[in-house]
């Protein structure tokens, strides 16, 4: 996908029951550890009991058939969800090494560039 990500959905599931699902319960503490969680810019509930709500729709959409799932809108206007997080935190790692050689080669350009 091309151009910087605007904003990050994460699809998390509801049970029937009530109870989040058990890969839910994984996946956030993952963002937790992993220091990711504020990359989160809304959070959207697909319940079990409403196949018509927001989460259901955007799994139906994005062609998801397990959560949590991540979709992710860039600036050009694609988007594209991720059913793993690994995928998901790839992504983001990938973008960051990116950012940090463009940031070490201003620096070696421009030194003043390191004091700001």
């Amino acid at each position: 996908m091309t151009g910087l990500p605007v904003e990050v959905v994460l699809v998390k599931k509801r049970l029937a029951n009530g109870h989040w699902c058990a890969r839910c319960g994984h996946v956030h503490s993952r963002l937790e550890q992993d220091g990711l969680s504020g990359l989160i810019d809304r959070v959207v509930v697909a319940e079990e009991r409403d196949p018509d709500g927001e989460g259901m729709r955007l799994a139906w959409q994005y062609g998801v058939r397990r959560a949590p799932f991540f979709i992710v809108r860039y600036g050009s206007g694609e988007s594209e969800a991720f059913d793993a997080y690994m995928d998901f935190r790839q992504c983001f790692a990938a973008r960051q090494s990116v950012r940090d050689a463009r940031h070490e080669e201003l620096v070696t350009a421009y030194p003043e560039v390191a004091l700001l």
